[in-house]
């Protein structure tokens, strides 16, 4: 917690930002690391409806504590290391004096930011590059990282186990298996909370969260589902955590030719849809349709409604269908990718969705439902990378402009 020099509006610990006496509170944008840990502080604290409305977050980071010395603030989160600051190569840091820092936030109330370092594949000169690695593990770098008011991690630290043990329960949409697996397994060497899910289409979902009243958090496809299961009062908060960008799929070989959208309502094509009643894919194909005036043209071919996504791609791998439009993380599954061709519909032809991570308001561990939607938004991300997913900052621009909206249809 970083205050101006002479400290104006008298705070001397984070709870006192909720205080009517603070006005404007800067910190990073919450896409970062720095911005999510303050977000997470704010809410574990319960200050966070207090200071909402009082938050600046500057486009550029580093603008942060130039415009809180500049008095543009009261007070700002930011990283420590921010006081400890130098220019002049082989010179001891110099110390911020305009700035005051009145409190270290505990680091029990926001998830651990990590600095990792790693090898490059293809470096020319990895060798040196191992041992500078090895080197910064040291005693005697710990003690660089100690004097820049770095936190040197320990390698007998142990991760936080959250004291309520009651597994988590995850509505999920079916393409989401192989990252959610990984997330869960993760989540729970991390926490000690096990995780538990339900994967099958997203309309499906959305109907045994309403007639269930149970479970802890629910991850559909697409954001329609979570508005329909907020107007219902089901949901306490959600996050944006990545996004379905929809691809064409054929066989190895394209034994049809198609090469485009078009192509799907040529005569003898069989073509597989995911059923818009059941599953995320199955609407949004529809919405892709009715763009692109292919509806009629398209339906007349249809010989498979999937009722969840990864349906579609064995039904191509059998022969069954000829063609089909899967996400694009689908299309790129280990067992799907090497007998399929991927044929990506153009931006301006396609529709892309976003996936939003929703708490629901029956679960039963609050903590642990909060911290596995940090942990989403944090080391989740890199999981989904890792599984070929678009992760939350990701998305081109130019799919960004054809997000699906859900108030549309």
């Amino acid at each position: 917690v970083v205050v101006p020099k002479r400290n104006p509006a008298g705070i001397k610990r984070l709870e006192d930002l909720a205080s009517p006496k603070v006005k404007r509170v800067i910190t990073y944008p919450f896409k970062l690391s720095g911005g999510r840990g303050a977000r997470q502080a704010f809410e574990a604290a319960k200050i966070w409806d207090a200071v909402n409305q009082k938050i600046f977050t500057p486009k550029v980071p580093d603008q942060a504590k130039q415009l809180l010395k500049k008095g543009q603030a009261d007070v700002g989160i930011l990283y420590r290391t921010c006081l400890m600051e130098s220019y002049i190569p082989d010179k001891p840091p110099v110390v911020e004096h305009d700035l005051v820092a009145v409190q270290t936030i505990p680091q029990n109330l926001y998830e651990p930011i990590y600095a990792a370092a790693v090898l490059v594949k293809g470096g020319k000169n990895l060798d040196a590059a191992r041992k500078f690695l090895k080197f910064l593990q040291t005693p005697q770098a710990k003690q660089v990282w100690l004097k820049w008011k770095f936190e040197p991690v320990e390698e007998e630290t142990k991760p936080v186990k959250l004291s309520d043990k009651t597994p988590l329960f995850i509505y999920a949409g079916a393409a989401f298996r192989p990252p959610l697996e990984e997330m869960g397994r993760e989540f729970e060497r991390k926490y000690g909370v096990p995780v538990k899910f339900n994967f099958t289409g997203s309309n499906c979902l959305l109907a045994q969260i309403i007639l269930s009243q149970q479970g802890d958090l629910f991850l559909p496809g697409e954001e329609f589902y979570v508005r329909q299961a907020q107007k219902r009062n089901h949901i306490l908060k959600s996050e944006i955590i990545g996004y379905f960008v929809p691809v064409i799929l054929v066989r190895k070989g394209n034994p049809k030719g198609i090469r485009s959208l078009k192509d799907l309502a040529k005569p003898g094509v069989k073509v597989g849809l995911g059923d818009p009643k059941a599953c995320a894919i199955g609407e949004i194909s529809e919405a892709i349709l009715r763009k692109n005036n292919l509806t009629e043209g398209v339906h007349k071919n249809i010989v498979l409604r999937a009722a969840m996504v990864p349906e579609l791609p064995n039904a191509l791998r059998l022969g069954g269908i000829d063609v089909c439009i899967v996400w694009d993380a689908v299309a790129n599954y280990p067992w799907v990718r090497p007998a399929v061709e991927i044929i990506p519909i153009p931006p301006e032809q396609n529709v892309v969705t976003a996936c939003p991570l929703a708490i629901l308001k029956t679960t039963k561990n609050r903590q642990a439902a909060e911290m596995f939607l940090q942990f989403a938004l944090t080391e989740g991300q890199r999981i989904l990378r890792a599984h070929k997913f678009t992760a939350r900052d990701d998305l081109p621009t130019a799919y960004a402009k054809v997000l699906f909206s859900p108030t549309a249809q």
